[in-house]
């Protein structure tokens, strides 16, 4: 709160009263209270003169990957070397416009801020104050060297124990280049200037695992690892579990496991910059959509990055399940989980949530002065998303995998699928201690929806050297957000469900060759309404439920060396 203390008012522009796109006949049903005659609008808008905004990202991945596997006194062992680097290169490519030029072009008044601007001349000055160039490069690199190593232990009456040992150490890094014209905060469109940042750590790790038979149709696993983060710490975590093979068409399988998740070198050290939410409303200065436009559809300024006082993440796990395999040519499997998150690193709450309740979240919203507004309470000038350590998270749900041949000849192979997941519970945690359930509620959770049920259904088809499939990905509907003119105590809209199919082709009557081709999206299905976003700028659908790429073609070409 303290930082976004210190963000800056939005920037505005001026209507002059000689400009000939001023709306006299408005101005003239006010009053001087509300206008003195002949002075200047404020205004506040998204210009359209200037182009649709566009980005162009260029993403270069480099992997490389060597090794050493053989056997030496009684040991299995395999070593291996990698060294992976992904560069992402951001750039604006239209519709971006340099704050300053644009802003006193905007003052002389040539410019239309209602509708088209006739005048050529200052359409063309308009888009000459675009900024079209290279924005930022974002480069990761990862350097590891790991082995492990499996031997036999000693005999038991059930059968031979087994012991694999193993370890890690690695490099990782970070590098963020802006622009010049990013370091300056020259280009509207951004919360803030972005700063160069490069940081590194080392990472090492073991673990140790012991398979054995307990007896004929039981056998246990235990494991355990170690992991140490530079500057952010260790941790050990066991896991055990069970395999009980009653028959030779029955397996049930169980176990028990703690985990850790060390925050990333973005989520430590990403430098704080300001962003800008959708068109959003406060609801404490507009709590009715009738306290005055400005608050209903307001963009706020977030302020988001890195924390390196960030702690790891911690879990438990429990899973519970079957498999089920009467035939060759049917197979089912059902795997129960609880997982209990702890220390969940977050962005903060959601946007949604926070603005949801602001009274609940107030501590995450940053106000100006009181301004005359009926309820009290100033304007919202920032609203906190930085990377924090916050509550506890509990999951639990089930996975089903359902796999029928129904064809099985010499010649043809006709396989029939389903992989879905239930999700029964996904809590997460209140700054009172309390749990809210997130499932089909977008505002509940930082990371997108989290569904009821989704499952993909597919159809496979083998003959000959030709392979074909058809598949239908389904997901399940789920409350929507209130739309921004929507009153308080109206009933909560639905989105709908998702639904697409997509099929593929592939060939492998050449040797070490594989050709595909494929269409995703077959039917050229549109994304459902939604109100709520996942990403603040989309609007009338949600990023992390939809694909909205429509229907597209692709091929592949796989070539295997072995």
């Amino acid at each position: 709160s303290a930082q976004l203390a210190n963000i800056q008012g939005q920037a505005f522009a001026l209507l002059p009263s000689t400009s000939p796109y001023y709306p006299t006949a408005y101005t003239s049903t006010l009053t001087s209270a509300q206008l003195q005659p002949g002075q200047p609008l404020t205004l506040l808008l998204r210009s359209f003169v200037t182009g649709q905004r566009k980005t162009r990202d260029t993403t270069d991945n480099f992997r490389v990957v060597t090794g050493v596997r053989g056997n030496a006194l009684g040991w299995d062992y395999d070593t291996g070397l990698l060294f992976s680097e992904n560069k992402i290169k951001n750039e604006l490519r239209g519709g971006w416009t340099r704050t300053t030029p644009y802003l006193n072009l905007l003052n002389t008044g040539v410019i239309n801020p209602f509708g088209p601007t006739s005048d050529p001349a200052a359409v063309k000055a308009a888009l000459d104050t675009n900024y079209n160039g290279s924005w930022f490069t974002n480069k990761t690199s990862l350097a590891s060297v790991d082995a492990k190593a499996t031997r036999e232990l000693f005999q038991l009456p059930a059968g031979m124990v087994n012991l694999a040992v193993g370890g890690e150490v690695r490099k990782e890094k970070l590098e963020l280049a802006p622009s010049d014209a990013n370091k300056l905060f020259l280009v509207s469109g951004f919360g803030s200037a972005s700063v160069p940042i490069t940081a590194s750590r080392n990472v090492e790790s073991a673990f140790a695992e012991v398979t054995a038979p307990i007896v004929k149709t039981l056998d246990g696993d235990v494991a355990v690892r170690y992991d140490n983060y530079q500057r952010v710490g260790s941790s050990v975590n066991p896991k055990v579990s069970l395999r009980w093979q009653p028959s030779s068409a029955l397996v049930i399988r169980a176990s028990y496991g703690t985990g850790f998740r060390a925050p990333t070198l973005n989520d430590l050290y990403l430098p704080p910059a300001n962003g800008i939410t959708g068109p959003s409303q406060d609801k404490i200065r507009c709590p009715n959509v009738s306290s005055g436009l400005i608050d209903c559809t307001q963009q706020f300024v977030t302020l988001a990055g890195g924390n390196p006082s960030l702690t790891p993440e911690k879990s438990k796990s429990q899973t519970l399940g079957f498999v089920f395999q009467p035939s060759n040519d049917f197979a089912m499997s059902v795997d129960g989980f609880i997982i209990g998150l702890k220390d969940v690193i977050r962005t903060s709450y959601s946007v949604a949530t926070i603005l949801s309740d602001p009274v609940k979240y107030s501590s995450y919203i940053v106000r100006g002065a009181p301004d005359g507004n009926a309820s009290g309470a100033g304007p919202i000038i920032g609203i906190n998303q930085l990377n924090v350590n916050i509550g506890k998270v509990n999951i639990s749900g089930v996975d089903l995998d359902l796999k029928g041949r129904v064809i099985n000849t010499a010649e043809d192979k006709v396989t029939l699928r389903l992989v879905g997941t239930y999700m029964s519970r996904y809590d997460v945690g209140n700054l009172d201690g309390t749990f809210s359930p997130s499932i089909n509620r977008p505002a509940a959770s930082a990371y997108g929806v989290i569904l009821r049920w989704k499952h993909t259904a597919s159809a496979t088809w083998e003959t000959g050297s030709w392979v074909g499939s058809v598949s239908e990905n389904f997901q399940v509907g789920y409350d929507d957000l209130n739309g921004n003119f929507q009153l308080a105590g109206t009933p909560t809209r639905s989105v709908a469900p998702y639904e697409t199919y997509d099929a593929q082709l592939s060939y492998l009557g050449f040797r070490k060759l594989k050709l595909t081709l494929g269409v995703k999206n077959l039917f050229d299905q549109n994304p459902p309404y939604a109100n709520y976003s996942s990403v603040g700028f989309t609007g009338g659908y949600d990023l992390s439920y939809a694909d909205v790429r429509g229907r597209f073609v692709y091929t592949t070409a796989t070539y295997t060396f072995k």
